[in-house]
């Protein structure tokens, strides 16, 4: 059983319909990230979802809107490593089955299927197109699929949030979509406003005209989810371990493997052959910085990528490379919920082998056991200090973290870029044997060569010091 909001914990197992909010929905998918979040700018799937309804038939917008629901709470695997879990699979038919029944909709007739099917891959087109310009390389999946004629535009999880469910109250209330949603907001009064920050009621979005629909302004900076000019980006590097490298050569207009996916360095990972080749650490840099922790149910975007800084400052120094890497099969595999995992052998054994690849990517033979025991437990008393600090209104006992005590550590929410600045930082430091700097802002001063906006900065174009 994994906590997924402040009102409710799901049994993946057992799952029960009346712990799903459609709040939960928009928020976990406004926090999802596409494409493992290997994209020049944050498309979330809840944007992604809306497209979907709005190029659907009328009738079939409610499917189209949630037809990606499930992965609130299951993740955003990518499709084609889904090509190799029928395990998963089979529990995302499930639970997409319950989340149509749970909003009033029937299991999808072969009529809607064949609609989702081609809107899916039509979006899928746009977006690629959109957000990774520079790959002519032929997606299997995208055989012969025209882009949808739509705008794809990236919005940040506060902005998705607000999007999904604008484009909810407009299908279930039959009203035109304002595309606007700065006035759609003013003309719901969506937004709820206490002590200066935005909070999201537990209460179910009415289909009744005139109930306004709790939720958060756009206040988060869009240029803290967009990648700044990557063009010195390839510098950072020790001849050992590069954190950035060209994309293989080869010929652009060549299928890939439907068994693979590509990563922002243009490189592919093939999940069923995995290699230390296919990826960069400003790869794994960049995946586990668009992923959330926790399914999402945060008070804020609280990435994967800042909870292995920590963790790494937690331990001990022998101990810090591991931290930091520890589980950054993630970054490829996604932060999967324990209970899930353990519903999925043949997940559990394809990131296993992952995370070999990775640690043998950085120079790191496989941990030893105390190495691993203290790691677990910086993880365990940190998860103690999220849960805390993060997570608001929650007073059940997780399971494992009984008579844990929390880190003595301060929590604050770092942005996507700030974490992806504080973790190539944190990798420079424990593996060229320097101090890190826990003021980024100061260390982004201290870097003359920084980019001139320590906002939008991600990595130093200075070798590491030896």
């Amino acid at each position: 059983m994994d906590h997924q909001h402040a009102d409710s914990q799901i049994d993946y197992a057992n799952p029960n319909p009346e712990l799903i909010s459609l709040i939960d929905i928009a928020q976990g998918l406004a926090r999802s990230c596409r494409f493992m979040g290997m994209t020049s700018e944050f498309h979330s799937v809840a944007t992604h979802c809306v497209d979907v309804s709005l190029l659907v038939p009328k009738e079939f917008a409610l499917y189209g809107l949630l037809h990606d629901a499930s992965e609130a709470f299951l993740r955003d695997i990518p499709t084609p490593l889904k090509k190799l879990l029928p395990d998963y699979r089979a529990i995302e038919d499930a639970w997409s089955d319950m989340i149509f029944k749970k909003f009033g909709l029937q299991p999808p007739s072969e009529a809607v299927q064949a609609a989702l099917k081609e809107a899916d891959l039509a979006v899928l087109a746009a977006e690629r197109k959109r957000l990774m310009p520079n790959d002519k390389k032929i997606w299997p999946t995208l055989k012969d699929v025209q882009p949808a004629q739509l705008v794809v535009e990236p919005r940040n999880p506060d902005q998705a949030f607000t999007y999904f469910l604008a484009r909810w109250t407009s299908i279930v209330e039959d009203r035109p979509f304002l595309e606007n949603l700065e006035m759609w907001q003013r003309q719901e009064n969506l937004a709820l406003k206490k002590n200066g920050e935005r909070v999201i009621e537990h209460q179910q979005p009415s289909p009744k005209p005139g109930v306004f629909l709790p939720g958060r302004v756009m206040g988060t900076d869009k240029k803290e989810f967009v990648i700044p000019n990557r063009a010195t980006a390839d510098a950072v590097s020790s001849p050992s371990r590069p954190l950035s490298s060209r994309a293989h050569e080869g010929n652009q207009n060549e299928e890939i493997s439907d068994t693979s996916a590509q990563c922002l360095s243009g490189n592919y990972i093939d999940f069923a052959r995995p290699h230390v080749d296919q990826f960069t650490i400003d790869d794994v840099a960049q995946a586990l910085s668009r992923e959330s922790m926790h399914l999402a149910a945060t008070r804020s975007f609280y990435t994967v990528a800042q909870h292995r800084v920590l963790v790494a400052l937690l331990v001990k120094k022998d101990a810090a490379p591991y931290a930091l890497f520890h589980n950054a099969a993630e970054a490829f595999f996604r932060s999967l919920p324990a209970s899930l995992k353990r519903m999925l052998p043949d997940y559990r054994a394809m990131h296993d082998k992952m995370q070999v690849v990775v640690y043998e990517k950085v120079g790191l033979a496989p941990p030893s056991k105390e190495i691993t025991q203290e790691i677990e437990q910086a993880e365990l008393s940190l998860l103690a200090a999220e849960r805390t600090q993060l997570i608001s209104g929650d007073r059940r006992i997780w399971p494992g973290l009984a008579g844990i005590e929390p880190a003595n550590i301060q929590i604050d929410p770092w942005s996507p870029n700030k974490a992806h600045t504080a973790f190539i930082d944190c990798y420079l430091s424990v593996f060229n044997n320097r101090p890190y700097l826990q003021d980024l802002d100061l260390w982004v001063k201290q870097d003359s060569e920084a980019n001139a906006d320590p906002a939008a900065r991600r990595i130093s174009p200075l070798r590491p010091r030896q």
